[in-house]
Protein backbone atom coordinates (compact mmCIF):
# COMPACT_ATOMS: atom_id res chain seq x y z
CA UNK A 1 0.00 0.00 0.00
CA UNK A 2 3.01 2.26 0.50
CA UNK A 3 3.69 1.92 -3.13
CA UNK A 4 0.19 2.62 -4.77
CA UNK A 5 -1.46 4.82 -1.80
CA UNK A 6 1.77 7.17 -1.40
CA UNK A 7 4.62 6.80 -4.36
CA UNK A 8 6.82 5.02 -2.69
CA UNK A 9 9.84 2.74 -4.56
CA UNK A 10 8.53 -0.51 -5.99
CA UNK A 11 11.56 -1.48 -3.62
CA UNK A 12 8.34 -1.85 -0.71
CA UNK A 13 6.81 -4.17 -3.26
CA UNK A 14 9.58 -6.76 -3.88
CA UNK A 15 9.90 -6.65 0.03
CA UNK A 16 6.38 -7.51 0.45
CA UNK A 17 6.82 -10.73 -2.00
CA UNK A 18 9.57 -11.38 0.09
CA UNK A 19 8.05 -11.85 3.20
CA UNK A 20 4.51 -13.16 2.09
CA UNK A 21 6.91 -15.59 0.22
CA UNK A 22 8.08 -16.17 3.30
CA UNK A 23 5.09 -16.28 5.58
CA UNK A 24 3.42 -18.55 3.32
CA UNK A 25 6.24 -21.35 3.41
CA UNK A 26 5.98 -20.89 7.35
CA UNK A 27 2.40 -21.59 7.29
CA UNK A 28 0.44 -22.64 3.97
CA UNK A 29 -2.90 -22.25 5.43
CA UNK A 30 -2.57 -18.68 6.68
CA UNK A 31 -5.17 -17.09 4.45
CA UNK A 32 -3.76 -13.71 5.44
CA UNK A 33 -0.02 -14.55 4.09
CA UNK A 34 -1.90 -15.33 0.47
CA UNK A 35 -3.69 -12.26 -0.07
CA UNK A 36 -0.85 -10.34 1.11
CA UNK A 37 1.14 -12.03 -1.86
CA UNK A 38 -1.39 -11.22 -3.74
CA UNK A 39 -1.50 -7.70 -3.18
CA UNK A 40 2.09 -7.42 -3.77
CA UNK A 41 1.69 -9.35 -7.28
CA UNK A 42 -1.21 -6.90 -8.21
CA UNK A 43 1.09 -4.05 -7.16
CA UNK A 44 3.74 -5.70 -9.96
CA UNK A 45 1.61 -5.87 -12.49
CA UNK A 46 1.06 -9.88 -12.04
CA UNK A 47 -2.60 -10.12 -11.52
CA UNK A 48 -2.96 -13.42 -12.82
CA UNK A 49 -0.42 -14.72 -10.02
CA UNK A 50 -2.12 -12.42 -7.52
CA UNK A 51 -5.57 -13.65 -8.50
CA UNK A 52 -4.21 -17.13 -7.86
CA UNK A 53 -3.04 -15.54 -4.58
CA UNK A 54 -6.36 -14.17 -3.51
CA UNK A 55 -8.43 -17.22 -4.76
CA UNK A 56 -6.44 -19.33 -2.46
CA UNK A 57 -6.79 -17.07 0.00
CA UNK A 58 -10.52 -17.57 -0.02
CA UNK A 59 -9.82 -21.01 -0.10
CA UNK A 60 -8.59 -21.04 3.32
CA UNK A 61 -11.00 -18.26 4.54
CA UNK A 62 -14.33 -17.73 2.50
CA UNK A 63 -15.18 -15.10 4.71
CA UNK A 64 -12.51 -12.96 3.61
CA UNK A 65 -13.72 -9.87 2.37
CA UNK A 66 -10.67 -8.19 1.64
CA UNK A 67 -9.48 -11.11 -0.62
CA UNK A 68 -12.34 -11.41 -1.99
CA UNK A 69 -12.93 -7.36 -2.83
CA UNK A 70 -9.05 -7.78 -4.18
CA UNK A 71 -10.29 -10.28 -6.63
CA UNK A 72 -12.93 -8.17 -8.01
CA UNK A 73 -9.98 -5.63 -8.69
CA UNK A 74 -7.67 -8.72 -10.75
CA UNK A 75 -10.65 -9.62 -11.96
CA UNK A 76 -11.33 -6.37 -13.18
CA UNK A 77 -7.64 -6.17 -14.02
CA UNK A 78 -7.99 -8.55 -16.55
CA UNK A 79 -11.10 -7.57 -18.08
CA UNK A 80 -13.82 -9.77 -16.88
CA UNK A 81 -16.08 -6.99 -15.68
CA UNK A 82 -18.99 -8.50 -14.82
CA UNK A 83 -17.47 -10.90 -12.95
CA UNK A 84 -15.55 -8.28 -11.05
CA UNK A 85 -18.80 -6.93 -9.91
CA UNK A 86 -20.49 -10.52 -8.95
CA UNK A 87 -16.73 -10.90 -6.36
CA UNK A 88 -17.40 -7.18 -5.10
CA UNK A 89 -21.00 -7.71 -4.08
CA UNK A 90 -19.93 -11.19 -2.24
CA UNK A 91 -17.45 -8.74 -0.07
CA UNK A 92 -20.58 -6.24 0.33
CA UNK A 93 -22.58 -9.04 1.55
CA UNK A 94 -19.38 -9.99 4.37
CA UNK A 95 -19.35 -6.55 4.93
CA UNK A 96 -22.08 -3.87 4.14
CA UNK A 97 -20.45 -0.82 5.69
CA UNK A 98 -16.83 -1.08 4.73
CA UNK A 99 -16.04 2.00 2.95
CA UNK A 100 -13.42 0.13 0.29
CA UNK A 101 -15.64 -2.36 -0.73
CA UNK A 102 -18.59 -0.04 -1.41
CA UNK A 103 -16.41 2.09 -3.96
CA UNK A 104 -15.22 -1.21 -5.18
CA UNK A 105 -18.42 -1.55 -5.72
CA UNK A 106 -18.74 1.94 -7.25
CA UNK A 107 -16.10 1.42 -9.40
CA UNK A 108 -17.43 -2.37 -11.21
CA UNK A 109 -20.68 -0.31 -11.78
CA UNK A 110 -18.90 2.85 -13.13
CA UNK A 111 -16.63 0.22 -15.39
CA UNK A 112 -20.13 -1.53 -16.33
CA UNK A 113 -21.06 1.78 -17.98
CA UNK A 114 -23.81 2.30 -14.99
CA UNK A 115 -22.92 5.54 -13.69
CA UNK A 116 -26.05 6.20 -11.54
CA UNK A 117 -25.39 2.90 -9.49
CA UNK A 118 -21.86 3.84 -9.09
CA UNK A 119 -22.77 7.92 -7.83
CA UNK A 120 -25.11 5.83 -5.70
CA UNK A 121 -22.55 3.41 -3.96
CA UNK A 122 -20.28 6.36 -3.71
CA UNK A 123 -22.71 8.36 -2.08
CA UNK A 124 -22.93 5.90 0.36
CA UNK A 125 -19.00 5.40 0.77
CA UNK A 126 -19.07 9.09 1.48
CA UNK A 127 -21.30 8.67 3.79
CA UNK A 128 -18.97 6.20 5.74
CA UNK A 129 -15.70 7.97 5.06
CA UNK A 130 -15.72 11.97 3.68
CA UNK A 131 -12.18 11.83 3.15
CA UNK A 132 -12.49 8.70 0.94
CA UNK A 133 -10.53 8.15 -1.86
CA UNK A 134 -14.36 7.78 -3.77
CA UNK A 135 -13.86 11.14 -4.50
CA UNK A 136 -11.36 10.59 -6.58
CA UNK A 137 -13.93 7.94 -8.41
CA UNK A 138 -16.48 10.56 -7.92
CA UNK A 139 -14.58 13.50 -10.00
CA UNK A 140 -13.96 10.59 -13.37
CA UNK A 141 -17.81 10.72 -13.20
CA UNK A 142 -18.46 14.00 -12.78
CA UNK A 143 -15.50 14.37 -15.80
CA UNK A 144 -17.49 11.84 -18.07
CA UNK A 145 -20.98 13.96 -17.22
CA UNK A 146 -19.09 17.47 -18.40
CA UNK A 147 -18.83 18.52 -15.04
CA UNK A 148 -15.29 19.67 -14.92
CA UNK A 149 -15.92 22.20 -11.80
CA UNK A 150 -17.26 19.40 -9.30
CA UNK A 151 -14.85 17.35 -10.91
CA UNK A 152 -11.81 19.18 -9.58
CA UNK A 153 -13.79 20.41 -6.24
CA UNK A 154 -14.06 16.19 -5.07
CA UNK A 155 -10.10 16.06 -6.52
CA UNK A 156 -9.46 19.09 -4.58
CA UNK A 157 -11.07 17.83 -1.53
CA UNK A 158 -9.30 14.60 -1.33
CA UNK A 159 -5.82 16.44 -1.76
CA UNK A 160 -6.46 18.66 1.21
CA UNK A 161 -7.88 16.06 3.30
CA UNK A 162 -4.97 13.39 1.93
CA UNK A 163 -2.10 15.74 0.63
CA UNK A 164 0.60 13.04 0.35
CA UNK A 165 -1.87 10.75 -1.48
CA UNK A 166 0.38 9.85 -4.91
CA UNK A 167 -3.25 8.77 -6.58
CA UNK A 168 -4.46 12.10 -6.17
CA UNK A 169 -1.60 14.45 -7.00
CA UNK A 170 -2.08 12.19 -10.28
CA UNK A 171 -5.46 12.79 -10.75
CA UNK A 172 -5.14 16.64 -10.37
CA UNK A 173 -2.00 16.99 -12.89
Amino acid sequence: QRYDRFGFSMIWVDSGIAMASKAVLIDSNLAEAHKALGLNYGAKGWYRKALASERKAVMLDPNHYGAITNIGFRLEQLGHLAEALTWRGKALELNPTHPVIIIAVAQSYYSLNHDIFALNYLKKSLDRDSLSIGRLLLSLIYLTQGKTEEAFDECKKFLIANPHNFSALRAMV
